[in-house]
């Protein structure tokens, strides 16, 4: 059991060495950097860059994360990552209509069972979902 204290106390001496030389670097810079944003498709997040600008998207990024899996939206001009939200959503699966779309009429007039506009707590949700803004 003392082997185990003395390996996690290294590990942990070693993680905090590295994010204090990682601390002292960022602070002594004088110019930052915006993130590189990635090609993969794959990614469910995009960085947002250091200047604080909104992303932009076009339709044709947003149609390439068209499923449950992997479920991007613009609503009303905004672009949202709703991929962990999907199985959060109270109305189910009636979300997975808007992935990959401009789903603008579907939010705002839900042509299902339940007509007419989301509740005020949708646009908090979506607050949280925002990752830029479409094009």
């Amino acid at each position: 059991m003392n082997m185990k204290v003395v390996i996690i106390a290294i590990v942990l001496a070693a993680l905090l060495g590295t994010g204090a030389f990682f601390m002292t670097r960022s602070q002594d810079s004088t110019s930052q950097t915006a993130p590189t944003e990635t090609t993969d498709q794959t990614m469910t997040t995009t960085p947002t860059p250091i200047t604080g600008s909104a992303q932009t998207y076009t339709l044709a990024d947003i149609a390439q994360h068209a499923k449950a899996e992997d479920c991007w939206m613009a609503i009303n001009g905004k672009v949202y990552n709703a991929t962990d939200y999907v199985t959060q959503h109270p109305g189910g699966k009636a979300i997975v209509k808007g992935c990959g779309t401009d789903a603008s009429v579907l939010f705002n007039e839900r042509p299902s069972e339940q007509k007419g506009p989301h509740p005020a707590a949708a646009n908090t949700a979506l607050e949280q979902l925002y990752i830029g803004d479409l094009k």
